[in-house]
């Protein structure tokens, strides 16, 4: 079947929330998971009542100290182990993963988190962003992120960001 034609059956049964923008034939053996070298998420949050975007973003008031959040989000660049935003970790688990990049940046009412890693662990991306919406609200600072960050313990953390803002925006194989 020509990848065109595979790619636009394939969205025409998919949810309307899911596109497939690109098909590529890959070598026999691929595996989308484990041959990816590279992931971005990106998470909305919105500063605002919003009536249009109420269902993709979280709706956080009051304002958020955004520089505090920027320092934070800053400390993730590298390598470390994620225990402490891991959603049902296990003692002997592989938590560590490399983020190339993770920044907050602010778009009208709204602040978008964008983190580029490797590899990410299950629930890592809404504990990071609730943890840091706890910094912004001032109820830690931005030293104690660090050590929740250091501590590799779930329960230093705070809840994590509703379902609702992450969006798996890109993978690159």
């Amino acid at each position: 079947m020509p990848l065109e034609r595979m790619q636009k059956g394939a969205n025409a049964v998919l949810p309307p929330d899911i596109v497939i923008r690109r098909v590529e034939e890959m070598p026999e053996g691929f595996h989308a998971r484990y041959d990816a070298r590279e992931r971005v998420y990106r998470y909305l949050i919105s500063t605002e009542r919003t009536a249009l975007e109420r269902e993709r973003c979280w709706m956080v008031f009051p304002k958020l100290h955004v520089g505090n959040m920027r320092l934070c989000a800053g400390m993730l660049k590298g390598t470390h182990d994620f225990r402490s935003f891991a959603r049902g970790s296990s003692p002997g688990r592989n938590l560590r993963c490399t983020v190339r990049s993770a920044q907050w940046k602010r778009s009208g009412p709204f602040l978008i988190f964008e983190i580029r890693a490797d590899r990410f662990v299950h629930g890592m991306v809404r504990a990071l962003v609730g943890t840091m919406v706890d910094v912004g609200r001032g109820r830690w600072t931005v030293q104690e992120f660090r050590r929740i960050l250091a501590g590799r313990n779930r329960t230093l953390a705070g809840v994590s960001a509703p379902p609702q803002g992450l969006v798996l925006e890109k993978v690159v194989y």
